[in-house]
């Protein structure tokens, strides 16, 4: 069913099989990754910029178990992370206003200008990298994307189930 899927997606004649594709996004992700490294300066890594990226999209403070779900980590690697950008005054941490137990965070304006600057340089570098791209495969990239995102959400609303 995945292979057919997939096969859908991208137009492809043939059978696109689990492992072309795990193999295709390793390939994908490392590219990303590397760029990604390439522009960032300081003393912030990927995973701390991606943490701000999460903060800085969200209207509201996020709790510690939002975080540690978008990124997909355990709660103490959120709480050695926001330690960190708390020490760059990146973002603020904040007693719950209901349940005090709960710690809620929200992204600075030094946490902003630090994630929208590194965004910028990666978006540009990204479009270098999509440059010889037809717009009719970008179009199906862009299809393929939305599917993902949506298998995603819906494997992770099962997992809460």
């Amino acid at each position: 069913m995945l292979s057919n899927a997939f096969q859908r997606l991208i137009g492809s004649k043939n059978a696109v099989t689990f492992h072309q594709v795990f193999s295709t996004y390793g390939k994908l992700h490392r590219i990303l990754k590397s760029t990604l490294n390439e522009s960032i300066t300081g003393d912030i890594s990927a995973l701390d910029w991606n943490t701000l990226g999460i903060l800085a999209k969200s209207d509201e403070p996020k709790k510690y178990g939002d975080i540690a779900e978008e990124l997909g980590v355990e709660a103490p690697v959120v709480t050695e992370l926001l330690s960190h950008l708390e020490s760059l005054k990146c973002i603020k941490i904040q007693t719950h206003p209901v349940d005090k137990r709960a710690k809620m965070v929200k992204i600075t304006r030094k946490g902003v200008k630090m994630f929208e600057a590194i965004e910028q340089t990666n978006n540009t570098k990204y479009e270098d990298l999509l440059k010889n791209i037809s717009e009719d495969d970008l179009q199906k990239m862009d299809t393929l994307y939305a599917e993902i995102e949506k298998i995603g959400n819906s494997t992770t609303n099962d997992s809460k189930s």
